[in-house]
């Protein structure tokens, strides 16, 4: 009798598949990706490097990460490499705005202990410091400027450093004090909104610096 063909299922715990991978994804963007005369990347080095690290990625969320950065040598912010069985199901029950060398507390959540405050930085995370992770979490963000790899930071500190619940933190208060606190983390999707409450437009923050918030503004207000 005669025996139906099947079809091998991609898997990336298979070599083969990783490398092929990334090899699609390179020479899709070789032929199609339109500024490589502005950006200043070695799209074949880039190449040499994604295949050697996917050839030894021991799991999904290993060759995840060789793919984000892999199109993280494009600097374009349009570009991301996202699995959704690896993407965090928890987060820190804090809203984070980058500022300086840190990011800082801009909201909290109802189950944030109340030690922790807007305008806190977060120093470390389970005794990694935040420099550390910002080396880690920034080569696998495509940006084509400082300020969208820093929103994405913001976003990423929250969801991909958590290990446990609750997540141990070390925070600094504006003041120079440091302390340690456990963060019980809370659904990914959960919604936490900024306390900071920003100037009315126009607002004469010091002399001859007027405050004008961009975002939405009307017509009528940009005149």
């Amino acid at each position: 009798g005669s025996s139906t063909p099947t079809t091998a299922k991609l898997n990336v715990l298979k070599r083969s598949t990783r490398l092929a991978a990334v090899a699609q994804c390179w020479g899709l963007m070789q032929h199609f990706y339109p500024y490589f005369d502005v950006v200043e990347t070695d799209w074949n080095r880039a190449l040499s490097t994604a295949l050697s690290s996917a050839a030894e990625d021991a799991d999904p969320t290993a060759f995840l990460h060789t793919l984000q950065r892999l199109v993280a040598e494009l600097h374009d912010g349009h570009g991301n490499v996202f699995n959704r069985d690896t993407l965090s199901r928890k987060r820190m029950p804090l809203q984070l705005d980058w500022s300086g060398e840190l990011p800082t507390v801009t909201g909290t959540h109802e189950t944030t202990p109340e030690q922790v405050a807007p305008g806190d930085c977060l120093v470390a995370i389970d005794g990694t410091s935040i420099d550390r992770w910002r080396q880690q979490l920034s080569s696998r963000i495509s940006a084509a400027t400082d300020g969208w790899q820093r929103s994405r930071l913001s976003r990423m500190v929250c969801t991909e450093t958590v290990a446990r619940d609750p997540c141990s933190v070390r925070m600094r208060k504006p003041n120079g004090r440091e302390y340690q606190v456990e963060l019980p983390l809370c659904p990914v999707e959960t919604k936490i909104d900024p306390h900071v409450k920003k100037p009315g437009n126009g607002s004469e923050l010091a002399p001859g610096i007027v405050y004008f918030d961009l975002n939405g503004a009307s017509r009528v207000a940009w005149d």
